[in-house]
């Protein structure tokens, strides 16, 4: 498919990983709004995508924080698919940080300046 050594493969296995997490947990705070407060946008004249940014967004901010907090360390922490998918031109910080580690030794200046 063409996909090796390319951005687009690493950024597709991160969104299908990652998106039904945030799909699944956004669909539970989306579920305690209230359906009584965007009709009431709608009746003070919003748009119905008016009401949604205006009134459910709002009120799923926490959720949204936290799916997306979520989503960085699960994203983080898929060292494989780097590992895979990308060659050495194509690195990501995970990828250069296990590099740095070998059989034989570890070179702790390169992995103490990469952890912090």
């Amino acid at each position: 498919m063409g996909l090796a050594n390319t951005y687009h493969a690493l950024t597709l296995t991160h969104l299908i990983i990652g998106l039904p997490l945030v799909i699944w947990i956004m669909r539970g705070f989306f579920e305690d709004v209230h359906q009584d407060l965007e009709e009431a946008a709608l009746i003070d004249g919003c748009s119905r995508f008016g009401s949604f940014l205006r009134v459910a967004v709002l009120l799923t901010r926490p959720g949204i924080v936290v799916s997306a907090s979520l989503a960085f360390i699960f994203s983080r922490h898929n060292l494989i698919f780097a590992v895979v998918l990308a060659g050495p031109r194509l690195q990501t910080l995970p990828v250069a940080v296990f590099n740095v580690m070998s059989f034989e030794q570890i070179n702790w200046g390169p992995l103490a300046a990469a952890r912090c």
